[in-house]
């Protein structure tokens, strides 16, 4: 409410006129206060604005990767499974030619020509003792 107002309102000297049109005034003042109170913080600034569409793009952004990833994700389990697969048997491989190795190794320090050629005929090489000699 405006200063001369609040002295039409006061006055005793005003016309009913004056003192309902300062009241209406006053009301519309005090009721246009509250409603920018209300809503002041509903409009959003040109930053807030900005923050809000880089989230929206970061979003589409993650969720499109996400659907990628669900696309391939089949493929990338079975590859993983191969993967396992195979390093099971190469780590059977690898006990197996070290067991070879080591029996090859005693065979080798007891000078046991029939344990040699055994092994090595596990190994594939049945004839590596008649070349080296």
């Amino acid at each position: 409410m405006r200063k001369n107002d609040l002295r039409v309102l006061i006055n005793g000297d005003s016309s009913l006129f004056q003192r309902l049109r300062a009241w209406y005034r006053g009301k519309c003042f005090c009721l246009k206060n509250l409603i920018q109170a209300l809503t002041k913080d509903m409009c959003f600034t040109q930053e807030e604005i900005d923050e809000i569409k880089r989230r929206v793009s970061s979003t589409k952004e993650g969720n499109q990767k996400f659907h990628e990833w669900e696309r391939v994700a089949p493929t990338v389990a079975e590859g993983i499974a191969f993967l396992r697969s195979e390093i099971k048997r190469l780590s059977l491989e690898k006990d197996f030619c070290i067991q070879g190795i080591y029996d090859l190794y005693v065979a080798d320090n007891e000078e046991d020509e029939s344990s040699k050629r055994e092994i090595f005929a596990r190994f594939g090489l049945p004839n590596v003792l008649e070349k080296s000699n």
